[in-house]
């Protein structure tokens, strides 16, 4: 046998639909039984205190003047009233009076009235009443009263109820069965049309509107699909054209290519030879006017044509330091353009490492006095000879320490190196602005500064540290930086002791 969820939607909601029916009109008669019980019991009580009150009325006189017999016959009178089981007189002394058994053979004990609370217990009812005259309490009259056709009417409804609901269970199978196509059929005929599409592959099928609700919506959206579907095999149909036109004309396509790429080679080629012939030109057109520029103003400002005033000195100066600083783009430029072109040739011999550190700190200490650091360098002893391009190592130390100069404003610049089995190590480090890290990914790329913008307070193209990395590499070396914003910056440049 299969389980629910196994069954058809059709099954599904034909169960959910009648158990809904049947708890409803469960709940229903249920609420209706319990009503009428309380009615019924509300209505029993309200005529058992209006007997207990006809009774109390008569019991006044015999308990006022201690007429016990008297007493009896009055309870005697509940002969009439079937439901009455036993009856009692308290006096006010809470002592019993008189009292009424239908049933002699089978005497109800009475206790002592300990309370007076009217209500219903295993099946009988307790009632309660005092004997009061003129505003005073003469005694209590208590009834025991049957409660059997409370419970016969609680019989009679059950009974009642469970045909109602086996009449009506089939009208509701049927009215179940009836709404359930209000659901199932708009779902079975997407998913026949579905299996109908699967298998012709017709997506221009579109399904009729159904109005603003749930099947409506899961309409809507499907026709959406098969639009997008519809799109999407008109593009693959397109793109198996193209695919069988280029497969025909494979070999044709390739020729083509090959020939495009030939043409781009030579471009490639001729354009590489005019960069190199400019280079040349460039190397030579920009460099010497201003060498000669440098070479001049420094003529005039010894004061060999003549004497200076200080303020001719002055703008001389000025003249020579904007020479030396293009001097100094215009070279940064051309090396990087020579390396990209694989132009630059390495002039590798044996130097002293120690005496060429020392060089760049006494060319740089000038720098650092101008703005009040100190500038410190500490090598090991055992330090000596290496094997390498001894320019290229001089210009890469000397870009480090210079910017590390520039980027620091008070504090010091120190020069470290250290040596290990097959490398030395040289380590610049400083106390200026530092380097946030967002800006490390693009500190070595050509052209990439950290003080950018129209209001920046340096100098500079842009390119050094980009050269520094592109020489080391040629080099066999590399450089690696350790920086926080704010408190400076450690540049780690290493090379093989012999290249």
């Amino acid at each position: 046998m299969r389980s629910f969820k196994d069954q058809t939607i059709k099954t599904k909601l034909v169960v959910i639909i009648t158990f809904a029916g049947i708890i409803s009109l469960v709940a229903g008669l249920v609420t209706y039984l319990v009503f009428d019980m309380l009615s019924i019991k509300q209505e029993m009580k309200k005529n058992a205190i209006l007997n207990a009150n006809l009774v109390a009325q008569y019991s006044v006189v015999p308990l006022l003047f201690d007429y016990k017999d008297e007493a009896r016959d009055v309870l005697a009178k509940l002969d009439a009233i079937p439901s009455v089981l036993d009856a009692c007189i308290f006096n006010a002394n809470n002592e019993i009076f008189a009292s009424y058994h239908r049933n002699p053979d089978e005497k109800y004990s009475f206790q002592q009235n300990s309370k007076t609370k009217n209500g219903y217990s295993k099946g009988f009812l307790y009632i309660y009443h005092p004997v009061n005259y003129e505003g005073k309490n003469f005694g209590t009259l208590f009834f025991r009263i049957s409660a059997a056709a409370v419970n016969e009417k609680l019989v009679n409804n059950l009974l009642v109820m469970v045909i109602l609901i086996l009449i009506l269970i089939f009208p509701v199978i049927i009215i179940a069965n009836r709404l359930q196509k209000v659901i199932s059929s708009p779902v079975l005929k997407l998913a026949e049309l579905t299996a109908s599409i699967s298998q012709n592959q017709d997506f221009t099928i579109q399904l009729e509107a159904q109005g603003n609700d749930e099947v409506g919506i899961l309409y809507n959206q499907f026709n959406k699909m098969l639009s997008q579907l519809l799109k999407w095999k008109n593009e693959r149909d397109h793109a198996e054209k193209e695919l069988i036109f280029n497969s025909d004309h494979l070999e044709e396509l390739v020729k083509m290519r090959t020939a495009e790429l030939e043409r781009e080679k030579e471009n490639a080629q001729s354009a590489d030879k005019l960069k190199s012939a400019f280079l040349a030109t460039m190397s030579h057109e920009l460099r010497t006017p201003l060498n000669s520029i440098i070479g001049f103003t420094g003529i005039l400002m010894q004061e060999h044509p003549g004497p200076l005033n200080s303020e001719q000195k002055k703008q001389l100066g000025m003249a020579q330091q904007s020479a030396r600083h293009l001097l100094s783009l215009i070279n940064d430029i051309l090396d990087i353009s020579k390396i990209e072109a694989g132009q630059l040739q390495m002039n590798i011999h044996t130097f002293n490492l120690p005496d060429l550190i020392n060089k760049v700190s006494e060319t740089m200490n000038p720098f650092a006095e101008k703005k009040n650091l100190r500038l410190i360098t500490s090598i090991n002893t055992d330090i000596q000879d290496i094997t390498s391009d001894k320019l290229r190592i001089q210009q890469i130390l000397l870009n480090l320490v210079n910017n590390a100069i520039k980027f620091t404003e008070s504090g010091s610049v120190s020069i470290e190196c250290s040596d290990s089995d097959q490398s030395f190590t040289v380590r610049i480090i400083d106390t200026g602005i530092g380097i946030e890290e967002k800006q490390m990914d693009n500190l070595f790329k050509p052209f990439s500064q950290i003080d950018t913008g129209l209001s920046r307070k340096h100098e500079g193209s842009g390119l050094g540290l980009s050269i520094c990395k592109k020489l080391l590499e040629l080099l066999n070396g590399s450089i690696e930086v350790e920086s926080e914003s704010g408190k400076g910056s450690t540049f780690t440049v290493k090379f093989p002791i012999s290249n």
